[in-house]
């Protein structure tokens, strides 16, 4: 009759096979969510959230934190010209720079924001525009008490044009021929960090 139990095999190893123990292994867990915050993101105010350390996330922060916030110190710029290409390449970069922007396509639309509206910072106006040119809206925001601090930006350089728009009181006339993008961008910042708004 054999034994209640296997006999031994050479040093305590019995004959019996050996018992196999399979360790489920814990999912990691599906609520992490990695928040990568870039410095310029910061200081804009924009968190950008991102899932490559835990792709099994399915979960997204709060929509708030994904939409861009003004910030006290944030400058408004109106630019009030009726090339669209040209107004929103101008529009792009400031917007990049840390301003919020606005466009009017004449100077009726660019008069009504500046006074129905937020009172912008800084006016980039054009001179030949349909409607009401960029001289003419200038003057009349001045004889309504708005004296908005305001670069001219347009494509005649001929003296009677300047010294029109010397009256209205602008800080710098340019012509678009002679000026960049990004330098136009450098412009409105001088101006800005030294506080000539009123």
């Amino acid at each position: 009759m054999p034994p209640a139990y296997p006999r031994p095999y050479g040093r305590g190893i019995s004959r019996a096979a050996p018992r196999m123990f399979f360790w489920k292994k814990r999912a990691p867990p599906r609520t992490h969510i990695t928040v990568a915050i870039h410095p310029r993101a910061y200081a804009r105010g924009i968190l950008a959230h991102t899932s490559k350390t835990y792709p099994h996330c399915d979960k997204l922060p709060p929509t708030a934190y994904n939409r861009p916030m003004d910030t006290p110190t944030q400058k408004h710029v109106l630019i009030v010209e009726d090339d669209n290409v040209l107004a929103g390449m101008l529009k792009q970069s400031l917007e990049a720079a840390g301003f919020k922007v606005f466009h009017a396509k004449n100077g009726e639309e660019g008069r009504a924001a500046a006074t129905e509206g937020a009172r912008p910072d800084l006016l980039i106006v054009d001179i030949d525009m349909p409607k009401m040119d960029g001289v003419t809206m200038l003057k009349v925001l001045r004889a309504e008490g708005m004296n908005i601090p305001a670069l001219m930006l347009t494509n005649f350089n001929q003296p009677e044009h300047v010294a029109d728009a010397a009256e209205t009181g602008i800080l710098e006339y340019l012509v678009k021929a002679d000026w960049e993008i990004d330098q136009i961008v450098e412009k409105v910042k001088s101006h800005l960090a030294l506080g000539r708004t009123t």
